[in-house]
């Protein structure tokens, strides 16, 4: 039995020890209270243990407390703000409770006192059960009910959680990312055109065409791949888009994360910012395009830059930078919540882009919001 079975599950046994556990510490809590003080060899006298089973008679009075108030008021009254009912129904409850610890309090003079009830001191005939009753039953359904409270917040708090989690992964899987159609056109027309002219490129860009649809077809599903295995990618990428543009489009790849190649990242997730933002200069430039790639890690950041030479940029071009590329940061977002940031920054009209992104702990997987744990109702 875990830990987590033992506090939330309902299955009878895990809610049977639950229940005695709490009922054995009150009893214990019950001895303590009232006899704490006494020395150990009166602790342990046959007189001692008379005194406690009488204390433990009272023992039902609490319980008819404890479970009248977390199954029936709690419930129907306090969690649904009819908090007057709620206070009538306490002051009943406890008026019960004095006249049930009174009942038990002159059962017990009959089993054990020698004189009639009548004639037993005050002290016993009404400070007792008013003791018993009123204070030791309050105390045990004010501290269940708290106890049930702090419980069912918790268990809010987890399906809140759950439902995140199952918005996300819907999100997640809206916007899986995937190669443009407009790329694939071009890449097929292009495969077309070296084959009718027999170019000795064509197997290396049909080669490069397959592994791209490849690892988005089939590693796309994973929960992550190993970050030099997405630099690969986006260097087959580029070097497709090159030699798809011959002479008007260079791009280089610089890689510094040689002693990072156990890092993992989400498939594509790299490689849709390139594919988003080239999509977007392409066309615009004034020259050849150059376009550098640095990728790089530093102690718990993955840095990720993109500078453009050969387009003109403005500022205002530079504000929509974050709507190009919405899906993409939408999808980072979901993966690393609050754990990336993207800057942009121009210089001579030309643009530079930089997104950061903390990998101190694994990214949020697919596994994990689909992961939903028990919601239990019950106490």
């Amino acid at each position: 039995m875990t830990k987590q079975e033992f506090i939330f599950s309902n299955q009878p046994v895990h809610r049977v020890s639950r229940h005695l556990t709490m009922w054995l510490c009150i009893a214990c809590y019950i001895v303590l209270i009232n006899f704490f003080f006494r020395t150990p060899e009166e602790f342990f006298s046959a007189k001692m243990r008379i005194q406690a089973v009488q204390k433990m008679i009272y023992l039902p009075v609490s319980i008819l407390s404890v479970y009248f108030s977390i199954y029936f008021l709690l419930p129907r009254f306090l969690l649904k703000g009819k908090y007057l009912a709620f206070a009538v129904l306490m002051i009943f409850l406890l008026l019960l409770n004095i006249i049930h610890a009174w009942l038990l309090t002159r059962l017990l003079a009959i089993l054990t006192q020698p004189l009639p009830f009548e004639q037993l001191p005050v002290q016993y005939r009404i400070y007792q059960p008013v003791t018993n009753g009123l204070g030791i039953s309050f105390a045990t359904s004010g501290l269940a009910t708290i106890i049930k409270l702090f419980k069912i917040d918790y268990l809010k708090q987890k399906e809140n959680e759950n439902l995140k989690r199952k918005k996300a992964t819907t999100e997640l899987q809206r916007i899986k990312a995937n190669f443009h159609p407009a790329f694939l056109s071009d890449a097929l027309k292009k495969i077309s055109f070296l084959l009718r002219t027999g170019s000795p490129e064509s197997p290396v860009v049909i080669l490069s065409l397959s592994d791209l649809l490849s690892y988005s077809l089939y590693d796309n599903d994973k929960e992550y791949v190993s970050l030099p295995q997405e630099i690969q990618m986006i260097k087959e990428y580029t070097s497709l888009e090159m030699k798809m543009m011959t002479g008007k489009l260079d791009i280089t790849v610089d890689d510094n994360t040689q002693k990072f190649t156990h890092l993992k990242i989400p498939p594509l997730l790299l490689l849709s910012v390139v594919q988003n933002i080239y999509e977007h200069v392409q066309g615009k430039q004034q020259e050849a395009l150059e376009l550098k790639i640095k990728i790089a890690c530093e102690q718990n950041m993955l840095l990720f830059q993109l500078n453009f030479k050969g387009i003109f940029y403005t500022k205002e071009n530079n504000e929509s930078l974050p709507g190009i590329l919405k899906n993409s940061l939408h999808r980072i977002q979901l993966l690393y919540p609050d754990k990336y940031r993207l800057d942009s920054y121009l210089e001579n009209n030309f643009l530079s882009l930089l997104l950061s992104i903390e990998t101190d702990e694994q990214p949020i997987h697919t596994h994990q919001l689909n992961k939903t744990e028990p919601f239990y109702a019950s106490a």
